[in-house]
C-alpha cells in the first residue's frame, strides 16, 4: 500500500510539473518591425551574400566595369544616378579597400551594414545595402560609387 502511495504521489508532481510548464509557457513571436528570414537562410548567411555582393561592387569597380558595379545598385539609387553620372563618378577615382576585411551587421531583416576597411590607411567607410526582391542591393545617393552615402 505504501508503494502505491509513493507512486501516486509522484505522479501527481509529474502532472503538475507538466500543467505549470504549460501555463507559463507563451509562443515566441518575431520583434515588432521585422519579418522572418527565408526558410532554410540564417541571418549569417543571409549577412555573408550582402558582404560577398559589396565585394563583387567594389571588384567591378576595380576593374572599372562600371556597368557591373551599376547592377548592384538598389533601383532608388540608379533611378538616382543614370548609368553615365555613375560612370563619370566612378572614373573620378576609386577608394583603395581591404576586401579581406569586410564586415556584415544586420540592422534588420531587409536592410544591412557592411563595414569595409581601407587598404592604405586607419580607418573605415560603411555600405548600406538593402533587400530588394530577395536579392541585396547597394544604396547610393551621394557621394562617390566606392565610398556611396544612403
Amino acid at each position: 500500500m505504501r508503494h502505491s502511495a509513493r507512486c501516486r504521489l509522484l505522479l501527481l508532481a509529474v502532472l503538475l510539473v507538466v500543467a505549470l510548464l504549460a501555463a507559463c509557457s507563451r509562443p515566441v513571436r518575431p520583434t515588432r518591425g521585422t519579418r522572418p528570414q527565408p526558410v532554410g537562410v540564417s541571418r549569417a548567411t543571409d549577412t555573408a551574400a550582402a558582404v560577398k555582393l559589396t565585394k563583387h561592387y567594389l571588384e567591378a569597380l576595380y576593374r572599372r566595369n562600371y556597368r557591373e558595379a551599376y547592377h548592384h545598385l538598389s533601383a532608388d539609387s540608379a533611378d538616382a544616378h543614370p548609368l553615365s553620372e555613375f560612370e563619370r563618378q566612378a572614373e573620378a577615382g576609386v577608394t583603395a579597400y581591404d576586401l579581406t576585411r569586410l564586415t556584415g551587421h544586420p540592422d534588420s531583416a531587409d536592410r544591412v551594414t557592411v563595414v569595409a576597411q581601407f587598404a592604405d590607411e586607419p580607418g573605415s567607410h560603411e555600405f548600406e545595402l538593402v533587400r530588394a526582391s530577395g536579392e541585396w542591393r547597394i544604396l547610393f545617393r551621394r557621394g562617390k560609387p566606392a565610398s556611396p552615402y544612403p
